[in-house]
């Protein structure tokens, strides 16, 4: 489910840009900014692994309007400064139209205020959760080009407790 979204999101957010890009050679290239190393290296691993799977089954669906669609992969090692880096560097000199990443909060929000945001080049992140995000938006700070296919953590909670009061738990256990 959650590589439908990205996929849906991904190719939603492609369509502004895929009008530059098909006066060019046909291939769209999106900055890939994920934790491929670092305490988050597993989950950024998974996630390139769908944006890449995602991607190959755009293409042979026909692409973006006719346009291929490929990645620019960087490693953010699990560090916000590191990922400002990188995306900096894919929306400056790489000039791609869109960012996917970071799985992790603490690498989203980072490039989403540092580069993202400032430059209005779109952001999609697969799995960021932290309310922090919800507030930036809230208070106009993402300009509208910040997307994540998980809700806030502080949603998450609420949902949880009321399927569980709606189920008729009683007993609740944590297992950390």
């Amino acid at each position: 489910m959650t590589k439908m979204i990205l996929l849906i999101t991904t190719a939603l957010a492609l369509l502004t840009a895929a009008g530059a890009a098909q006066a060019a050679d046909c291939k769209i290239t999106v900055g890939l900014v994920m934790e491929l190393t670092g305490p988050a290296g597993e989950y950024g691993q998974a996630g390139a692994k769908s944006v890449e799977m995602a991607f190959r089954d755009i293409n042979a669906a026909g692409g973006v309007r006719g346009c291929d669609l490929a990645t620019d992969t960087r490693d953010s090692q699990s560090q916000g400064n590191i990922a400002v880096d990188a995306a900096t560097q894919l929306v400056q000199v790489k000039k791609v139209p869109v960012i996917i990443g970071g799985i992790i909060s603490s690498v989203s929000i980072p490039i989403l205020t540092s580069v993202t945001a400032p430059a209005k080049i779109v952001q999609v992140s697969p799995a960021s959760s932290s309310p922090t995000l919800t507030a930036l938006g809230r208070d106009g700070k993402t300009n509208g080009i910040f997307f994540r296919t998980i809700t806030s953590d502080a949603l998450q909670g609420v949902a949880a407790a009321k399927y569980a009061i709606d189920k008729g738990f009683k007993k609740l256990s944590v297992i950390h």
